[in-house]
């Protein structure tokens, strides 16, 4: 029969076995993997060049025209290099300049890319609308060099931009399109109506839903 020393001692020795049962076991721990994405996807973008009517070498005074002389502007290469014919009105005493600092006209040049309509179609809309005769007004000179800004406007110099309804997309969403016009040039200039000038700009918009 066990004494009470006897007892307590086998319960110190438990107590003392658990205690470093307890300081001698191991952390435990545990992993695990993720994934992390992330993707890229192209949003649509628009641009346009500017077009340019070229410089005109145009008499002074009654040219003897009832009615202004319209050049008409259409691409001539992919390039956009334009081409200028004499459409409406006389042609007396004008020509196109030549000179190599003005350059050449040029249509304008409109580019989307990554559209989300492939191989289709993207509707073309304008603002103000074709109908609307842009009113040139003194003031701008994309030239080289050697063609001051007109003075003072002349009466009646007006022009009109041709733009597509539609633009044709590739498999990557890309289309270009191009816009043409005409430039009615008045009768009798004066000294101070020589120069450069420019147009209201134009606001081109490509959608992927009809207007």
């Amino acid at each position: 029969m066990k004494t009470k020393n006897q007892r307590r001692i086998l319960g110190l020795s438990l107590s003392a076995l658990l205690s470093l049962n307890v300081l001698t076991a191991k952390a435990e721990q545990a992993s695990s993997s993720i994934q992390i994405y992330a993707g890229l996807e192209p949003v649509m973008t628009f641009e346009c060049t500017a077009i340019n009517f070229g410089v005109y070498q145009v008499a002074r005074g009654d040219r003897g025209i009832s009615e202004p002389t319209r050049a008409s502007l259409s691409k001539a290469n992919a390039s956009s290099q334009a081409a200028i014919a004499f459409t409406k009105g006389n042609n007396n005493k004008i020509a196109l300049s030549n000179k190599p600092e003005y350059g050449q006209p040029q249509a304008g040049t409109c580019t989307v890319r990554s559209s989300q309509v492939r191989n289709g179609s993207l509707y073309i809309t304008r603002d103000p609308v074709d109908s609307t005769a842009m009113a040139f007004s003194e003031g701008s000179n994309p030239f080289a060099s050697g063609l001051a800004l007109a003075k003072t406007k002349a009466n009646g110099i007006e022009g009109y931009a041709t733009v597509p309804t539609t633009v044709t997309t590739n498999s990557d969403g890309d289309g270009v399109f191009t816009i043409v016009g005409e430039l009615d040039i008045p009768n009798n200039l004066t000294a101070d109506n020589y120069g450069s000038y420019k147009a209201p700009a134009l606001t081109i918009t490509v959608s992927e839903t009809q207007p």
